[in-house]
């Protein structure tokens, strides 16, 4: 992984490269405001379950603490409320961020490649496939840089998790290090069995998409030739390959980049029952038991998409 990223690096300039990492300054603030947003769910739950006798009001000033829990659960509501909305919209403009870096850079990449293709010599061009080009400028960069908005994706999401992950740890850090141990162990692995696959696909997919480019062109281009030499037949059977197996092996990718969502999704179901399972065991009241459920669940919202679009993103990106 860190290799991939290293590569991806390399088609940014200086100046570009001091602009993504200025980029992981609202992503640690949205972090935080994750954080902040699973935490609240504690004294929320604690209220509902113990209403006057919790030991929330204990931490308010007066004009809260003397306020009847049920007015006071609906300040609560209203007030997490708005803060979900405000993180999330957070969310929406470092989204936007992330995504207008990395096109702007892919314009910007495609603009100096094509001025370099222009200045080379009259021999290259002679010697050099067109179809490599057309699918360099086109295809191949644009994949470069959808390479690199999916690291930037993976680091937003692992900042996500962390933060999530670090809350739990607090609430209860047993039970959270055997899932985080779990969930890294069984990540790894996914990507360590699906990564070579999809790179060995992704390097077949990417010379049948110049195949089947210089097809077209010659196609084409020497339409008058083929209509005098009657053969549409053998140029349409070659094209046909090209295209089947283009077909085939992006039909494996993109499949089996759908198995971390699967993966995921049968690793949360079945760790809930067990979690509930193993805090029945560790505590006697069940109020404490429901508010550290509350938190996990509330904390698993989060960490599902994130660990989901992390295994996408990295099998992907391979």
């Amino acid at each position: 992984m860190l290799e991939v990223a290293r590569k991806l690096l390399s088609f940014l300039d200086k100046k570009s490269r001091t602009h993504l990492y200025l980029l992981l300054i609202p992503m640690l603030v949205m972090a935080l405001l994750e954080m902040v947003s699973i935490g609240m769910i504690i004294p929320f739950i604690q209220v509902v379950l113990n209403g006057s006798d919790s030991e929330v009001f204990a931490w308010l000033p007066p004009e809260f603490s003397e306020m009847p829990p049920h007015d006071f659960l609906i300040y609560m509501a209203i007030g997490f409320s708005i803060f979900f909305i405000i993180k999330n919209i957070a969310i929406f403009w470092i989204v936007y961020g992330v995504t207008n870096f990395t096109q702007r850079k892919l314009a910007l990449f495609r603009q100096r490649l094509f001025n370099l293709y222009l200045h080379r010599s009259y021999t290259f061009h002679l010697q050099k496939n067109s179809a490599e080009i057309i699918r360099n400028l086109g295809i191949s960069a644009g994949s470069a840089f959808d390479g690199l908005r999916l690291a930037l994706s993976i680091l937003m999401d692992i900042f996500l998790a962390t933060a999530a992950m670090l809350l739990l740890l607090i609430v209860e850090p047993v039970v959270t290090i055997s899932i985080g141990f779990v969930l890294v162990l069984a990540g790894g692995a996914i990507y360590g069995i699906l990564g070579p696959k999809l790179q060995h696909w992704g390097e077949q997919a990417f010379q049948f998409e110049a195949k089947v480019i210089q097809a077209i062109a010659q196609g084409l281009g020497a339409f008058k030739e083929i209509k005098v030499l009657n053969s549409q037949r053998a140029i349409g059977a070659s094209f046909g390959v090209f295209t089947d197996r283009l077909a085939y092996f992006s039909t494996l990718s993109i499949t089996i980049n759908q198995s971390p969502r699967l993966f995921v999704e049968t690793i949360a179901v079945t760790g809930f029952f067990l979690l509930v399972v193993i805090l029945l065991g560790l505590h006697d009241s069940v109020d404490q038991v429901i508010t550290i459920l509350a938190v996990f669940g509330m904390a698993a919202l989060r960490l599902m998409p994130s660990m989901n679009r992390i295994l996408s993103s990295a099998t992907e990106m391979r």
